[in-house]
């Protein structure tokens, strides 16, 4: 995902597991549209998790226009 618009934002916050211009998840879905979704959701709940103060969940409420999706893989699974 890329959050490079965002970054300064977290760090100001004091939140440090975002601050790269890149973050990557790991996400079991179905289809791409689907993963995209989680993976937003899932960025959320992290920065959330973080620091639930009323400044930084006006934040996550924009992040669908201020964050992206940029690469979304297909990782098969591993033989045993």
């Amino acid at each position: 995902m890329d959050t490079s618009k965002i970054s300064s934002l977290m760090e100001r916050f004091g939140i440090n597991e975002y601050v790269k211009n890149r973050c990557y998840f790991f996400i079991q879905a179905e289809d791409p549209d689907e993963a995209c979704h989680l993976a937003m959701n899932k960025l959320k709940e992290g920065v959330l998790k973080y620091n639930p103060i009323d400044a930084v969940r006006d934040i996550v409420k924009d992040f669908d226009n201020t964050t992206k999706v940029i690469k979304a893989s297909r990782i098969k699974p591993r033989k045993r």
